[in-house]
């Protein structure tokens, strides 16, 4: 078993999807998309 990251850019992408997030359970109803990962959740 190998130990990988999620991000292809993990700061940056953390953040965003972070941001993502936050609108998602601020604005309910909204729909918002994340970035694709590279091996799915």
């Amino acid at each position: 078993m190998t130990l990988e990251t999620a991000f292809m850019l993990p700061v940056q992408d953390a953040q965003h999807s972070f941001r993502r997030l936050l609108k998602a359970m601020s604005e309910p109803g909204v729909i918002v998309a994340l970035h694709q990962l590279k091996r799915g959740w």
